[in-house]
């Protein structure tokens, strides 16, 4: 029986563990994290669950069939192996034998299928350990598809699903804290730590704070804020760039004169200098939707400064419409980003006012790709930013190129930058790992001896757990997951 991998176009990656000392991992703990996000549901089937926080508590309380390394390797997960018919219609999952919700339900074939009937349109079928998906088309993206957060196996029923995951929730308090609390049978292999908590809705700040008080152990960070960090000695966790920050216009050109213009904003748009000073030197400038690393293609379309281009084609209209540019007025970067991006405008001739409504004619948005394979990227991409999915079924790189460069032909949308997500994390915490699409992986964290939530002010959980425990090794383990 053959693992299938997709094929992976990129050129590098980003994989940082933050493993420090020669301390030993050891049991028990809690660790607090902090994020300006603040979900109102917990359910994978959530469209919050597209956003990388969500995707990530997902991932704390659920499991997928399979998930993809950082080298774009297919893993098994609650799927231990797999094959496919040679139109790539039909697929077989051998499901994994004796894991169970944490209700203690056990996980059957026709749990699973029930859960991924929710939100999908495949035909899925059961028998005894196995289930069976056939396709209406050949879909060499399948597997990549079925790691995706919304695909975790869940066990509806009730406002926070079961799941199989190395968590459970113990508490969950909508939009303001979720603790959770170690699967002591998870499949593979309990948490070091016996607890995480995470409170939502708080700012930048807030969390810069909470973590020089050692009152939180991972924060997120805004980037035009890590250089200062990592200047100070911070330990930064980043991943690849997964974010595209973009101009989107609420509609397509009327006429060729609005082509022209739009063309000329694009032009004009110095990137590199609000990259350099706004946004700390982190992120890559921006020309295609996809970033290069993910598409290896991304360095044909421009990117670069060209004000004299800009000026000739601004000079072939005569007159230039006001466009309101609207932004995020919570997010501060959005802001003065918008702030260049009017005064870049102004200097070819173009009239660009700022805004916060709604209904600006440009929007200063952020795309939060949610996979690393580029098709599932692209089509999501392509629907967050209302150009209508190009619905690609393959990772080839021809089809890519083709689909990525109809959409930027639209005219309606002018990429900036492509951003990581960065966080900084506490002292007490080890065995940190981030994947370059910017997964964590809690189950393998572990406190450091003696830094125990109990040892800091402000903790809202007492621990349960002797601090004097022996160390022992973490039982199961990743090693069996074959």
């Amino acid at each position: 029986m053959k693992h299938f991998g997709w094929p992976l176009v990129a050129v590098s990656s980003v994989l940082l563990s933050l493993t420090y000392g020669a301390t030993r991992p050891q049991y028990g703990g809690t660790a607090h994290i902090l994020l300006r996000s603040a979900p109102n549901s917990l359910d994978p089937g959530s469209p919050q669950s597209t956003l990388m926080a969500s995707a990530n508590l997902v991932h704390l309380l659920y499991d997928t069939l399979v998930s993809i390394d950082d080298t774009g390797q297919v893993q098994p997960g609650l799927a231990v192996s797999w094959q496919v018919a040679q139109d790539q219609r039909h697929w077989e999952f051998q499901l994994r034998d004796g894991v169970k919700f944490d209700d203690g339900s056990t996980v059957s074939a026709d749990a699973a299928a029930a859960s991924l009937r929710r939100l999908n349109p495949w035909k899925i079928l059961s028998h005894g350990s196995s289930l069976d998906i056939d396709l209406d088309r050949p879909d060499a993206s399948l597997l990549a598809e079925l790691a995706l957060a919304k695909n975790a196996i869940v066990k509806a029923g009730s406002e926070v699903p079961r799941g199989t995951g190395p968590f459970r929730a113990a508490e969950w308090v909508s939009q303001k804290r979720l603790l959770l609390k170690a699967n002591e049978e998870y499949w593979g292999g309990r948490p070091f730590l016996d607890a995480v908590e995470i409170e939502f809705g708080k700012s930048y700040r807030e969390q810069e704070v909470a973590l020089a008080l050692g009152r939180a152990d991972v924060i997120e960070i805004a980037t035009e804020d890590a250089r200062r960090l990592e200047g100070g000695g911070g330990r930064i966790a980043e991943s690849a760039p997964l974010e595209l920050l973009a101009l989107v216009f609420s509609h397509a050109p009327q006429a060729d004169s609005e082509s022209k213009l739009r063309d000329a904003l694009a032009l004009c748009i110095d990137r590199a200098t609000i990259r350099n000073v706004l946004l700390g030197g982190k992120g890559e400038l921006a020309g295609g939707i996809l970033p290069n690393w993910m598409s290896g293609y991304e360095f044909l379309f421009p990117s670069q400064l060209n004000v004299t281009q800009a000026q000739e084609e601004r000079g072939e209209v005569n007159q230039a419409p006001l466009w309101t540019l609207g932004y995020n007025p919570m997010d501060g970067i959005s802001q003065v980003v918008a702030e260049r991006i009017a005064l870049n405008a102004r200097e070819v001739g173009l009239r660009v006012q700022l805004a916060t409504a709604a209904n600006a004619d440009i929007l200063l948005a952020r795309i939060h790709l949610p996979s690393a394979n580029a098709a599932i990227a692209l089509n999501s991409a392509a629907a967050q930013l209302g150009l209508g999915e190009p619905k690609l079924y393959t990772a080839n790189a021809d089809a890519l190129y083709e689909a990525e460069a109809a959409l930027l032909a639209t005219k309606r949308v002018v990429p900036l930058f492509h951003l990581p997500s960065e966080y900084s994390v506490g002292a007490a915490l080890r065995g940190w790992k981030m994947g370059r699409d910017g997964s964590w992986s809690l189950a393998d964290v572990w406190l450091n001896h003696g830094e125990s939530a109990t040892d800091r002010p402000g903790s809202a959980i007492e621990e349960t757990r002797d601090s004097s425990a022996p160390v022992l090794p973490r039982s199961g383990g990743h090693a069996e997951r074959n």
